[in-house]
């Protein structure tokens, strides 16, 4: 759309404007992994398969969604893929891995969230709510 405009958008990573979070996880209840482990490890490996995908063939992987939703145009599918793939994709999945969520880190993104919010960010120990026994090689 901006080039149809004849504008230019300069990519800025939040990063690079000091916001280090973590943006997204994965979410099950307590009681499906204690009751159905083995379909939550099945799924895990199939949404890293698919990330995986999409970073190999991000061509591919956007098709796929326009031929889904025939409305959306393949070049802005493509553009959100690749801006979302610097997300994924980056110095802290290169250092720590893809999934993994480092106590710092998660700390900081909980401290961070809670006072966007207007939330006690002593009513949570974001600790309590991650499972890391369901990450990849843990």
């Amino acid at each position: 759309q901006a080039k149809e405009a004849g504008k230019e958008i300069v990519v800025m990573p939040w990063s690079a404007a000091g916001l280090e979070l973590y943006s997204a996880s994965l979410i099950a209840s307590d009681k499906f992994l204690a009751e159905r482990p083995d379909v939550a490890r099945r799924f895990i490996e199939a949404f890293r398969k698919s990330v995986e995908f999409v970073r190999e063939n991000p061509t591919e992987a956007a098709a796929a969604v326009t031929a889904t939703v025939p409305e959306l145009k393949s070049e802005a599918v493509e553009g959100s893929v690749n801006d979302t793939l610097v997300l994924i994709f980056n110095d802290v999945t290169e250092a720590d891995g893809l999934g993994v969520f480092k106590p710092e880190r998660l700390k900081a993104t909980w401290e961070r969230v809670s006072r966007a919010q207007g939330l006690d960010t002593a009513k949570l120990d974001p600790e309590t709510v991650v499972n890391r026994a369901f990450v990849p090689g843990s």
